[in-house]
């Protein structure tokens, strides 16, 4: 198996969406921001620059592109951004913080 940078990605995402198989094109937003030289730092005006343009790119090809958030309001600001598929926290994260409230809950009755 070889593996790549995101750098790779975002240079290929032309053909990256002329793959007839593909529907969502996902982009990771903490590899792009390390490709970019700016580790974790998200709302980098040169991330966002590069997110917006791959966004056009995959939404021109006619996919849909996909992003992974961790609360509503970058939700919404990805949204905006143009994204159509938005993956909401992980479901280990959520059943865990469900079941923890459900117990604290009953605890405190």
């Amino acid at each position: 198996m070889q593996f790549h940078q995101s750098s790779d990605g975002i240079a290929n995402i032309e053909d990256i969406c002329s793959v007839n198989e593909l529907d969502i094109i996902y982009l990771g937003m903490y590899d792009i921001s390390q490709s970019l030289g700016h580790p974790g730092e998200l709302d980098h005006p040169e991330v966002i620059s590069k997110l917006e343009s791959c966004v056009e790119i995959i939404s021109q090809s006619g996919k849909c592109p996909g992003i992974f958030v961790q609360n509503i309001d970058s939700a919404a600001n990805f949204k905006t951004l143009g994204f159509r598929f938005i993956a909401y926290v992980a479901d280990s994260y959520a059943l865990k913080k469900y079941y923890k409230d459900k117990v604290n809950e009953f605890i405190n009755k």
